[in-house]
């Protein structure tokens, strides 16, 4: 796999760039490297950077990357009231359950930020994903919710 001086990939450098022909095209076959997604996405959910956040999340960055401070995007996005980023990193499979170095979670940084329809976005978020991992957890007798195993 080729880089450039600084470990970007050309399909990194496609996608940083708005090339959508070019990421088109390499995407089929190349290999998206950043060496530190999560504090690259935080970076640039930090600056607000939508378009570039939404490329590299479709290019397959894992949107639950986290920062020297187990900082998620979406703990960034939280944090500073930022809805919009904060739906995309949502719809694209971030966890609202994960906690940072201070056991703070992105729901905890958006009621800092008093944003309410961020708040209420989040809410929302933790209770779907509570309730999908509740679904598919076993229950004491090991038998998978929602399933009547007779014995």
């Amino acid at each position: 796999m080729k880089t450039n001086n600084f470990g970007s990939t050309p399909l990194f450098e496609a996608i940083k760039t708005g090339h959508d022909q070019i990421v088109s095209l390499l995407i089929k076959g190349a290999i998206l490297k950043i060496d530190d997604s999560g504090t690259f996405l935080c970076t640039a959910v930090a600056r607000g950077d939508f378009d570039l956040i939404k490329r590299v999340l479709c290019a397959g960055i894992d949107p639950n990357s986290s920062d020297y401070d187990h900082r998620t995007p979406l703990h960034v996005a939280a944090s500073q009231g930022l809805y919009l980023l904060a739906k995309l990193l949502l719809e694209s499979g971030a966890s609202v359950l994960s906690r940072d170095r201070w056991e703070n979670t992105p729901l905890d940084e958006g009621r800092m930020s008093g944003n309410k329809n961020l708040i209420k976005l989040l809410e929302i978020a933790k209770s779907s994903q509570l309730a999908e991992i509740s679904n598919q957890s076993p229950d004491i007798t090991g038998n998978p919710k929602g399933q009547n195993w007779r014995l």
